[in-house]
């Protein structure tokens, strides 16, 4: 009687190692395939009009139609190494004002847009998109 409590207890522990061991395995699997979590060129491209926004320079850059102030913003903005293009369109999606910069490659490029709906009380829509590229 003994013998066979002894021959469970160790079974079991046995089954307890065999799937402990059978876990850690498949855990390292994981981390081994899970997507790696980087910034990306989107989350570039939108906290860097986040960014501009939260300050009021994207609304006086955007609304004033100047290419000049958008360029020196966005160069304060985006980092160093990263290509970009930066186009507003208005209202029906209508180009109003584009700027590009530091070798922006469309082919590597990740893209946000930022929707204004108006500064010093108009209402006139804006649509900012940031495409950034490199890093």
């Amino acid at each position: 009687m003994c013998r066979s409590g002894q021959a469970r207890t160790i079974d079991a522990l046995l089954a307890l190692i065999v799937i402990m061991l059978g876990l850690s395995i498949v855990f390292r699997v994981y981390e081994f395939v899970k997507p790696q979590s980087i910034s990306t060129l989107e989350d570039t491209a939108y906290a860097a009009l986040a960014s501009l926004d939260s300050e009021g320079y994207l609304a006086k850059a955007v609304y004033s139609e100047d290419p000049r102030l958008l360029k020196a913003l966005l160069n304060s903005v985006v980092p160093a190494g990263h290509g970009y293009n930066c186009t507003v369109y208005g209202d029906g999606w209508s180009k109003l004002l584009s700027v590009e910069a530091r070798g922006y490659d469309p082919y590597r490029a990740g893209s946000a847009v930022y929707v204004l709906f108006g500064y010093n009380g108009t209402l006139s829509v804006r649509y900012v998109v940031l495409s950034v590229s490199g890093g």
